[in-house]
């Protein structure tokens, strides 16, 4: 018995030592331009702007967000459009061409979930959201059911996001797999 539970333990140390090797943390901060749209800054730990992320709505009413990197760059657009049972976006990279697109519908618990395909079609990731009691946010991003990248939402004592991603991914793959995911 005892050494059923030791080996439980050590698996969980391990595993929570393998997802916890790589962690980033963003600071975020939250603006309303002259347009009425919402721009959320990521900082990274230094404190510098990493991305800009501006949410608004387009002329047709379609909810629009676009990603600017550090030196203003547009890296990709997502474009939000209400369907039967949930959203379809529509994801768009630096290029102007179709990159994916994000299925999100709700769990019988009202936590998002979401279904990621390239622009082929072909399926690339799921995200997974759960909210806890206190309000922070744990989205797990999964390829081929397993999961890659952890992110936790939680708030700094000033109402800050604090953005923490947990992942063995290089930080190219991981830039990568969270923008076409919506989650960057």
């Amino acid at each position: 018995m005892n050494t059923t539970i030791t080996r439980l333990f050590t698996l969980i140390v391990v595993t929570a030592a393998t997802f916890t090797a790589k962690a980033q943390s963003y600071t975020t901060t939250k603006d309303v331009n002259i347009f009425g749209d919402t721009v959320v800054t990521y900082h990274d730990q230094t404190g510098a702007p990493a991305y800009t992320v501006t949410n608004g709505t387009d002329i047709f009413g379609n909810k629009t967000s676009k990603t600017t990197n550090s030196q203003g760059i547009q890296v990709q657009s997502i474009t939000s459009t209400p369907t039967v049972g949930g959203v379809n976006q529509t994801v768009t990279g630096s290029n102007g061409l179709p990159a994916g697109n994000i299925r999100v519908s709700k769990d019988i618990f009202g936590n998002d979930q979401k279904a990621v395909s390239n622009a082929q079609g072909q399926p690339v990731a799921t995200v997974s959201t759960t909210t806890d009691l206190a309000g922070n946010v744990t989205k797990v991003i999964s390829e081929n059911g397993t999961p890659v990248i952890t992110i936790h939402i939680s708030k700094d004592a000033f109402g800050n996001d604090v953005k923490t991603i947990n992942t063995q991914l290089d930080a190219q793959t991981e830039d990568n797999l969270l923008r076409s995911c919506g989650e960057l």
